[in-house]
């Protein structure tokens, strides 16, 4: 329903690439952090773009394309004791909800070398979509859209190198109008308000000294109050980093299917999305002698196929950040 978008999976890539190659540090006793400045240029082809508030032609059909500037601030900032115990606050993408970021606060708890858990509460800001995006040649009015998820997070399974990630998510709609033009029956088909699961599993296979294949694997499961817009789906993600030197190369490819439970009243048809993903990132530590800094760029295209035209979309970003650490 509100899937993760392309913008906050690169700047995601952004924030997370220098952990990917190293793990979560508990040995540094006090306060400890790191952010990053991005900007980024993107263009989205969706029906949900909240800038085209205005859908014309047939309902059906895919949504116009849209261009825009990204830009803002991303980071954690941890306090550590006792070598073992670590809380965490964060502004990080909304990986999970609807917002354009979250607001997290957290704790982890080191097991044994390259081995921890946590558990983190992260709630969504900038949340927007429309109260009935099926309106067609008249303006939609945009409402607010709020998020939160808890995720729990288990990296080096027993000492392994396998980890997996589990967020329960909840999502509601403000003003809630979808398919405000049919009957009350196929109003309640399509309510959005609803709660989550999605779980990942991912392995870390070092090749060699400098080079590392990550595959993931996930599950995910949406209960909304509408029953055409729950979902059960799974998805299949490659990554590959690259470390030379100072430099660091990660590529990384996904492919996601999303099957929905009902029929949906608007297009008298079972929604099934296919989607897939592709990214490139580029790091550099320590620009120009710049102890503690690095500067990033990242490049990806994203598409989702649907068996329903309005839900086709397809989206593009260039970002470069500037990263600190402390």
């Amino acid at each position: 329903m509100f899937p993760k978008t392309l913008c906050a999976t690169a700047v995601s890539l952004l924030f997370i690439s220098a952990a990917q190659a190293q793990p979560v540090d508990f040995e540094q006793s006090g306060f400890s952090g790191d952010t990053t400045f991005f900007l980024g240029f993107g263009s989205e082809t969706s029906n949900f773009n909240t800038d085209n508030d205005i859908k014309t032609g047939e309902l059906n059909s895919k949504g116009k394309s849209e261009s825009e500037a990204q830009f803002g601030l991303r980071g954690e900032v941890r306090y550590t004791f006792a070598d073992a115990h670590q809380f965490f606050t964060s502004v990080r993408e909304d990986d999970y909800g609807p917002g354009e970021a979250t607001l997290g606060l957290g704790y982890r708890m080191a097991l044994a070398e390259d081995s921890y858990i946590g558990v983190s509460y992260l709630n969504s800001i900038g949340g927007e979509s429309f109260e009935d995006p099926y309106l067609v040649n008249t303006k939609r009015t945009t409402t607010d859209v709020s998020g939160s998820t808890i995720l729990l997070e288990y990296d080096g399974i027993l000492g392994s190198d396998f980890s997996a990630e589990l967020a329960l998510t909840s999502l509601d709609v403000d003003k809630e109008a979808s398919g405000s033009a049919g009957t009350p029956a196929q109003q309640k088909l399509v309510q959005r308000d609803g709660s989550g699961v999605d779980l990942t599993v991912s392995y870390d296979m070092m090749l060699g000294h400098n080079a590392m294949l990550m595959p993931a694997v996930s599950y995910q499961s949406f209960s909304a109050d509408g029953d055409a817009m729950s979902y059960t789906g799974f998805g299949l993600e490659m990554a590959y980093l690259r470390m030379m030197g100072d430099h660091k190369l990660m590529l990384s490819a996904a492919v996601d299917s999303n099957s929905y439970d009902k029929s949906h009243p608007a297009f008298a048809k079972k929604r099934k999305d296919t989607g897939y993903e592709l990214m490139a990132m580029y790091e550099y530590d320590g620009f120009e002698g710049w102890e503690n800094w690095s500067v990033k760029a990242v490049a990806g295209y994203e598409a989702q196929a649907s068996n329903i035209n309005f839900y086709d979309q397809n989206e593009y970003i260039f970002a470069v950040g500037v990263g600190y650490q402390f």
